[in-house]
């Protein structure tokens, strides 16, 4: 067999591959992690200092994570939410 011949077929095997191509087994994705934790600085008087809360949600959204964060921190006594320190 001539070099020629062995790259003819080497060609007409990766032709044939790119043409029809088998489906190769894929793995289902699970996400590693799910919504996010906001940080809340909460107050129970307007001067008072800020104190943190924490709250988990399901949520990717920030925004969504956010308004639930404010609701659960109203429901548990903290009537002033200062600001957002982190999303994580």
């Amino acid at each position: 067999m001539t070099d020629l011949q062995r790259f003819e077929r080497s060609i007409k095997r990766e032709l044939e591959s790119f043409l029809n191509p088998t489906p190769s087994p894929r793995k289902p994705r699970v996400a590693t992690t799910k919504g996010l934790t906001v940080i809340l600085a909460v107050r129970k008087k307007p001067l008072s200092s800020d104190h943190r809360f924490e709250h988990r949600t399901n949520s990717i959204s920030r925004l969504q994570a956010r308004l639930e964060a404010e609701r659960a921190a109203r429901e548990a006594g903290w009537p002033i939410i200062g600001y957002v320190i982190e999303y994580t």
